[in-house]
């Protein structure tokens, strides 16, 4: 591939990825947008399936953040506010009853006056009255909606995270009509009519600065063909299937070895801030 140059160069075009870029070619600068990935918008992943909108990754809009919604209605997109009852299931069957969960989530919602020291989600709990369901319960939500282990999520950072949904509205739940993809496909469209670009299927594989300019080689993906049966051992070869590039319809890979479990169960989540510097000029190559 013929190397190309440019003044700022991202990696990544999830929502971030696409918002970030979409910002600095709106101010003039040539800006490409590398993803290794077949599709753009990172956790947003819709898929159809003849008239129905499935969402596999994120699918609501919480609350109403300004920066979220100017862009939705830029884009001229509808969305549907979610309705319905909340309900509990504990006992064997389903219970409506608002008071019941509000008090079992009460802890959560102190933690919009927390201003102390930070300690794990898990010691905080330690320090309160709760009745093992509903430690349970408080557990089971902080896991599953922040993807994180009680013992190691910092309380601060929930902290933070409960100020900023109360202040947007956050427990309001909104659907995009038609799929939430519209949103990454709209800010990519608007990279484009600002003369920048982006490359799908091409992953940076290393990044190299000197004397005041960046450049960063990356390769080219390309699709594994669909395989009917693939065996146990040929999912987890590199070389499983090589093909010519094209929108060939793609088949989910399940690898089964050892090793993607271990490695798994040593992943986390954590915040973290930093600083990205620009280079005057970039280039890939």
């Amino acid at each position: 591939m013929a190397a190309s140059v440019h003044d700022v160069l991202l990696i990544g075009a999830g929502m971030a990825g696409l918002a970030a870029a979409n910002s600095l070619a709106s101010s003039g600068l040539r800006v490409l947008l590398l993803e290794a990935q077949h599709h753009i918008g990172g956790r947003v992943l819709t898929r159809r399936i003849g008239d129905e909108v499935i969402e596999l990754g994120a699918e609501f809009v919480h609350g109403r953040p300004p920066e979220l919604w100017s862009l939705i209605e830029e884009a001229g997109l509808t969305v549907r506010e979610r309705e319905g009852a909340r309900l509990s299931f504990h006992h064997g069957a389903l219970h409506s009853d608002d008071k019941k969960i509000d008090d079992t989530f009460q802890p959560l919602e102190d933690l919009k006056n927390f201003d102390g020291p930070d300690l794990s989600f898990a010691e905080y709990l330690n320090r309160k009255p709760l009745s093992p369901e509903q430690r349970g319960a408080l557990i089971g939500y902080v896991e599953g909606f922040n993807a994180a282990d009680h013992n190691q999520i910092s309380t601060a950072s929930l902290a933070a995270q409960q100020k900023a949904e109360g202040a947007v509205d956050g427990d309001r739940l909104y659907h995009v009509v038609g799929g939430y993809d519209q949103l990454a496909h709209y800010l990519a469209g608007r990279i484009t009519d600002r003369r920048g670009s982006s490359r799908r299927g091409e992953r940076a594989r290393e990044i190299r600065g000197l004397a005041g300019r960046v450049t960063v080689l990356a390769t080219t993906a390309l699709p594994l063909r669909r395989q009917s049966s693939p065996s146990p051992s040929a999912s987890c070869k590199a070389s499983a299937s090589s093909s010519r590039p094209g929108p060939t319809p793609l088949s989910p890979l399940r690898p089964s070895c050892a090793w993607a479990a271990s490695a798994a169960s040593h992943c986390s989540f954590a915040s973290a801030s930093g600083l990205t510097a620009l280079r005057s000029r970039i280039s890939t190559s």
